[in-house]
Parts: structure tokens; sequence; C-alpha cells
């Protein structure tokens, strides 16, 4: 994929003057003429292969990688490719703890959802012209800063930045939490903490744009065949649901088939409480009648009917046993 006549014809091999020239960055240079380094392109272009397949390897497994690069020349382009890819990107000033301090970034992002939400919805209303251009002026200075990485819910897997030196506090804080660094390290820089080295132009527009178009192409095709691949396993998942939902139908079914039985032994359960209940009703009538004769007597100043008492049976004697009575005889005369 990377072919080194475009990488010449992008000026990808020119560096610095001679004068502002880093030891460090000498085995990537080829020669120097008329005072300038020439970059030794076929080591950038193994270099850059070796990079682009590790980028590939983290898209492939669902992985992010930021682009980073605040120079006045690179952030159009870092926007343009940046949303082409889907990937975040930081293209107008690294705030510093971007990656140190995420929780306070994030709900600097919270803020920056919630001011959109507003906008949109046109929840405004109550607020002065003042209160309304102070919301508006929060939410885009908001934008500039933390725009890119809007939808960087984590940290990332790797960084992908453009002039090492201009970015060495976004290179500093991915060596202290770990994160690789892809970096495109021109001849007056240091690759001290990059992982990944580039050696590049990393001032012309052309050569910029360069490595963000053969990046873009990485991640566009390993984005799509991650997202294939996502699909083909949510479609072997999907039998399993419907066996599921299935199973809950059939379940469904038998439970609205017993309904109507279960209704019937109700209604014959209702029936006979409420027999009982009219027959409760009936005993307890004459009670009541009972109840209201005694009431009308004592307002009439007579005494109220007695309830007739019921007098004990009286005990029969009982018998005597005639037997006793002759063996007693029976014992005297003998």
């Amino acid at each position: 994929m990377i072919d080194i006549k475009d990488m010449f014809a992008c000026g990808v091999h020119y560096g610095h003057r001679s004068c502002f020239s880093n030891p460090k960055m000498a085995e990537y240079v080829f020669a120097e003429k008329n005072g300038m380094q020439i970059i030794d392109i076929t080591q950038s272009a193994e270099m850059f292969t070796e990079a682009l397949t590790y980028v590939d390897q983290i898209v492939r497994s669902g992985g992010r990688v930021v682009i980073v690069s605040t120079k006045q020349s690179a952030q159009a382009l870092v926007q343009k490719h940046g949303e082409e890819m889907g990937m975040p990107f930081v293209d107008q000033r690294w705030l510093g703890g971007t990656l140190t301090n995420f929780k306070t970034v994030r709900s600097s992002v919270a803020r920056l959802e919630q001011l959109e939400e507003r906008f949109q919805s046109g929840r405004l209303e109550g607020l002065t012209k003042k209160e309304r251009l102070i919301l508006q002026r929060e939410r885009a200075k908001l934008t500039v800063n933390l725009g890119g990485i809007k939808d960087l819910d984590s940290l990332p897997e790797a960084l992908f930045v453009i002039d090492v030196a201009q970015e060495r506090i976004a290179v500093n804080e991915a060596n202290k939490l770990g994160i690789p660094v892809i970096g495109i390290v021109d001849t007056n820089c240091s690759p001290n903490g990059i992982n990944y080295v580039v050696p590049g132009n990393d001032d012309a527009m052309s050569a910029i744009q360069y490595y963000l178009e053969c990046l873009s192409s990485v991640v566009k095709a390993a984005a799509d065949d991650f997202r294939k691949e996502r699909e083909k396993i949510e479609a072997k998942n999907k039998p399993v649901i419907k066996k599921k939902q299935e199973a809950k139908k059939v379940v469904a079914e038998k439970s609205e088939q017993e309904e109507p039985e279960s209704s019937s032994a109700k209604k014959v359960v209702k029936k006979v409480v409420k027999k009982a209940a009219e027959a409760q009703v009936v005993s307890e009538e004459p009670k009541k009648k009972v109840v209201k004769k005694v009431v009308k007597a004592k307002a009439e100043g007579a005494e109220a009917p007695k309830k007739a008492v019921k007098k004990p049976a009286a005990k029969k004697p009982a018998a005597k046993k005639p037997a006793a009575k002759e063996s007693a005889k029976k014992s005297t005369e003998e």
C-alpha cells in the first residue's frame, strides 16, 4: 500500500536544515544537500507500514486511535479525515490532563453535550440576551477544545501524532499511562517516547495529507471488517433469541387457554358466596324486627317484652334395682 514514488511526490523525504538537526535522528538521514537533510525514504516506508499494521490490529479489535496535530497547516486536514474515519481527534489545542485527568475532561464534555441539547431543543425561555450570549460563548469554547474527543468515553488504545516536538505534552501523558504513540518524526525532533517512529516531513501540507490518507484507508477497511464480524456474531445469536420468544408465545397461549377454566371456577365460587350471604341476611331479618319492637315499646313507656325463659327439665328419679334387694333378703334368710 505504501509507495515510495508517492512519498517522493508528496515531499516526505525533505528534512530540516542541518543547523537544526537532532543527533538522535542521524541514523534516518540519507544525505545532506545545500544545507538540507534528506530522509532515507526506504526506512520511512518500512516503518510507516509497520505502524499502519499496528493501527489495523487495533481497529479490528474495536479500539480507537486519537489523531493529534495542532499545527495550523494540519488543523483542517485532521478535522476532515478524523470525521471521515469516525475516530477522535485534537486539532486546536491539547488541554493539559486530557489523558491523565480524564474524569475532569469527561465532565466538561458532559457540559458541552448539555448545552448542545439545550440549544437544539430551544429551551432558552426566561433568559436575557446577555445570558444567551454567555451560553453561546461557553458552547463555542468547549466545541473548539473538546469537539473532536466528544465521543471518547474511555482512554484510547493509541495516539497518532504529527510533529512530536509541538505535541510533547500529549506524548508525555501517553507515556505515563502506557498508551502507544505513533509519531511522524522530523529531523529536528527526538524519537524518545515514540513507540512507532515514522521519519518524515511534518511541515508540508502535501506530506501531512499523505499520512492521513493512508491512515484513513487502513482505518476504514478495518472498521468495515469489524462491523461485518459483529453482524455475523449477532446473526448467530438471533436463532437462540427467536427460540426463546417462541417459547414465551407458547406459554402465553397455554395460559390464555387455561384462563376460561379458571374464570368459570371463579364464577361458581362467587355464586356460592352470594347465596350464603343472602341466607345470612334472611336469618338476620327476624332479629332486626324484634329489636325494632323493643325500641318502639320503650319509646311508648311500656315494658319491653321479656323473652320466654326456658325452665330446665325436671330430673327423673333413678329407678332402684330390684336385683339388689332380693340378694340382700336371701342373705338375711340364710
